[in-house]
């Protein structure tokens, strides 16, 4: 928002309108599907292991909860407050890079080029954090 007030564009360009029914749940439900095979392959193939240690003490010691209760509420919390929260974080900078970035490039180069323009342009913005602290 703060781009569109010193570019001296209209809010609307950011396409914030309420979505067509049906889709706020696709939208939602999307991102959790495609995070649970990917996860499910690494855990499957064993690249990686599901540990709940971290999960499963701070659940027990923020909510007073034994063992699976504690669990499933510290589940339950990550994918209900933990997510709005991080939408709390983001939103701002989604609306930069699909708001505003990735119309005028595409606007200016076209579709393909406006689109491997605008991710090495994200690419080169998160590089750095994901070289320091991982993803």
């Amino acid at each position: 928002m703060i781009a569109c007030v010193t570019t001296g564009k209209s809010f609307s360009v950011l396409g914030l309108r309420a979505p067509r029914e049906g889709w706020l749940g696709i939208a939602y439900a999307y991102p959790i599907a495609y995070l649970l095979i990917g996860y499910a392959l690494v855990w499957m193939l064993g690249f990686g292991t599901l540990d709940t240690t971290a999960l499963l003490a701070e659940s027990e010691k923020r909510w007073s909860l034994q063992g699976t209760n504690a669990l499933f509420v510290g589940v339950i919390a990550m994918l209900t407050v933990g997510v709005l929260a991080e939408i709390g974080r983001s939103l701002g900078e989604e609306l930069g890079w699909r708001g505003l970035l990735s119309p005028a490039f595409v606007e200016r180069h076209g579709l393909l080029l406006g689109g491997v323009a605008s991710a090495l342009v994200w690419g080169a913005w998160h590089l750095p954090l994901l070289c320091a602290f991982g993803f």
